[in-house]
């Protein structure tokens, strides 16, 4: 009888269970949050994703992690008790990730919206 590798099977369960679509979404998050402390470059080439692109961004990110998280509660809401830890993971990984937007883009963000 073959022995499985578990630790194997378990992530790639974890990565089937999250999805495509919110494992990209993560990626984009956690692509753009360095680019929080690049504001003060040039927009010239290159330097025109962290300066123009990325802030516009952050903000529909922002939107649809928040989006998901109230989706993740809806189904979860109408599983049984023993199908809700799927979406749990969802709704605390999500949580992470917008927390993660704001600690890193929100200096920029306060300081864009408070001048006068």
């Amino acid at each position: 009888m073959p022995t499985d590798n578990i630790s194997t099977t378990a992530q790639e369960g974890f990565f089937v269970r999250i999805g495509v679509i919110r494992l990209l979404l993560a990626a984009m998050v956690i692509s753009t949050l360095p680019m929080a402390w690049m504001q003060d470059l040039n927009p010239v080439g290159w330097a025109i994703l962290p300066v123009y692109v990325a802030p516009g961004l952050v903000t529909f990110m922002a939107w649809g992690l928040l989006l998901d998280i109230i989706m993740a509660s809806v189904f979860r809401s109408a599983k049984p008790a023993s199908e809700c830890a799927h979406y749990t993971t969802i709704i605390r990984m999500n949580g992470a990730l917008i927390l993660a937007l704001f600690v890193c883009w929100g200096p920029f963000f306060y300081a864009l919206f408070s001048r006068p």
